[in-house]
């Protein structure tokens, strides 16, 4: 368990630096010690549109979910590292939806 916690939270640091390298943007928390398994990334884009734009027809298109959200303002997408996921997996998406967002 432990090596499995070891690798969902080194995964976690890494999607966090990787997507907001990518999107220009930053992470709510940045600090390693305070991220265990998930972190959460400013979008690229605020505007309302963003609801629409990363709603079923973005799971549809790219068979995947992102968990996003608005928080003081400001809209977000958490990523949850899983033991299954490597990080190709997430850049994957983190294009995706800098593509979807851009159009």
């Amino acid at each position: 368990m432990e090596k499995v916690k070891k690798y969902n939270h080194e995964l976690a640091v890494k999607v966090g630096q990787e997507v907001s390298k990518i999107w220009g943007t930053e992470q709510l928390v940045s600090e390693e010690s305070m991220i265990g398994a998930m972190v959460v990334i400013l979008l690229p884009e605020q505007s309302v549109e963003v609801e629409k734009k990363l709603g079923l027809e973005f799971c549809e298109k790219y068979n995947t979910f992102v968990k996003f959200g608005k928080y003081q303002g400001k809209y977000y997408v958490r990523f949850c590292a899983q033991i299954f996921n490597e990080l190709d997996d997430y850049i994957y998406v983190a294009n995706a939806i800098k593509e979807t967002l851009n159009n």
